[in-house]
């Protein structure tokens, strides 16, 4: 969550900090299963609050944190 609060205070929308954070490296690493939200993907989640801090963590689809 820290890295995500750094981008944005750098002036990235949060959409874009994200696919920084998720959807990039996991494309580079060739990790075809994850990096976004879609049907065949893994389910693993971090839920923010609106400060941009972790409120829950999901693996699997399971809660594992909160």
């Amino acid at each position: 969550d820290q890295a995500l609060r750094k981008l944005v205070a750098f002036g990235l929308s949060l959409e874009e900090a994200a696919r920084r954070l998720s959807t990039y490296p996991a494309r580079y690493l060739g990790l075809k299963d994850r990096g976004e939200i879609a049907p065949g993907k893994r389910a693993d989640l971090l839920v923010l609050g609106e400060d941009l801090r972790v409120e829950a963590v999901y693996l699997g689809g399971r809660r594992v944190a909160r």
